[in-house]
């Protein structure tokens, strides 16, 4: 029984961190497809992402790109 158990935890975990490597990767290339939308790039750690999704989202609807 503790060895089924086992088996199934080893088995959450391998799914979950392949989970994490999925998101890692999008995350990658939603930079990427923004950085080439709005131009910017190389941006320092504290002006990520999610503090400029506002700027970036302008940028895409000022330049059409969603819709």
């Amino acid at each position: 029984m503790e060895r089924h158990i086992d088996e199934k935890f080893a088995a959450i975990d391998k799914r979950f961190d392949r989970l994490a490597h999925q998101f890692n990767r999008l995350q990658a290339k939603i930079e990427v497809v923004l950085e080439a939308i709005t131009g910017l790039g190389d941006l320092p750690e504290d002006e990520s992402l999610s503090k400029n999704a506002p700027n970036y989202l302008t940028n895409a609807l000022r330049f059409g790109i969603l819709r």
